[in-house]
């Protein structure tokens, strides 16, 4: 939902034994560092927090219609309400912890289609600027296709877009998600454009013929002015769903003057949309 939440998973999930012991178990004493942590996972989060450096929405901050909502569902649902911590800056006017100009969230609303004041707490404000800062190089249009160990070092291979030089070695090699993934995702939406239906990413149809599989409750909610994803594919999908179980499932909604994305952060989506959900 690019909403920047950064919850620590409840104890919980990382108690089941599956798994690996290595996140769960105690660790030696690190003396590097300022406070010990009792396990590798928590580690983990105090390092991403520093950098990230997450809190919450400030109590003394233009009252969100929306934040009032989700409070007043709470107490109707009798379960807890609290400001979850998201990676925003609230304070900052000038440089970062890392030297990149940030400027204090003002509350647009375009948070999905790209912060307009450098107030997300997002990677381009901390890790990649902190790393150029250590020595390290950055590589943009490469098309990752797999890492392997080799003689000590790291062999990445790639595409180096419009170039055709598909492999390097490097001593260290840090992998950001959406590099790996975003030209597949890319490859995999034009099949999907050029076969007219959904299609796995070698263009093999194996979801449409197993629609049985939904055969659950669906509610779509589609805004009428989405340019980005045409209210007509919501349409033809409840058509071929309830073709195939049962119109009684399934339910569509299309609420005027939304486009893509604002069915969740619009202004008035608290009163527009919400109560579909609900």
């Amino acid at each position: 939902m690019n909403a920047n939440v950064a919850l620590r998973a409840e104890p919980r999930v990382f108690d089941d034994p599956r798994w690996p012991p290595e996140l769960r178990n105690p660790k030696p004493v690190d003396q590097t560092l300022e406070i010990d942590h009792a396990t590798p996972l928590e580690e983990g989060y105090s390092r991403a927090e520093e950098m990230l450096k997450p809190n919450p929405y400030p109590m003394d901050g233009p009252e969100l219609p929306k934040l009032h909502a989700l409070e007043e569902s709470a107490w109707h649902l009798g379960q807890k309400f609290y400001r979850p911590p998201i990676n925003v800056n609230f304070t900052i006017e000038g440089p970062n912890h890392v030297g990149v100009e940030q400027h204090k969230c003002a509350n647009c609303g375009d948070c999905v289609t790209g912060c307009n004041y450098a107030a997300k707490n997002t990677l381009i404000m901390n890790y990649p600027p902190d790393a150029v800062n250590h020595g390290a190089e950055i590589f943009t249009e490469v098309s990752v296709r797999r890492l392997e160990r080799k003689d000590n070092k790291w062999v990445v291979q790639c595409e180096l877009l419009g170039v055709g030089r598909e492999k390097f070695k490097a001593p260290n090699v840090a992998v950001s998600a959406d590099v790996v993934a975003n030209m597949k995702s890319f490859i995999h939406l034009a099949r999907l454009a050029n076969t007219g239906h959904l299609v796995d990413f070698d263009g093999k149809n194996v979801y449409l013929p197993h629609l049985d599989r939904l055969a659950i409750p669906i509610t779509f909610i589609h805004g009428a002015e989405n340019e980005c994803f045409l209210p007509e594919s919501t349409e033809i999908t409840l058509h071929d769903l309830a073709a195939a179980n049962g119109s009684s499932l399934y339910k569509r909604q299309v609420i005027p003057g939304y486009g893509h994305i604002d069915c969740i952060f619009g202004k008035n989506a608290v009163n527009d949309v919400f109560p579909y959900v609900v």
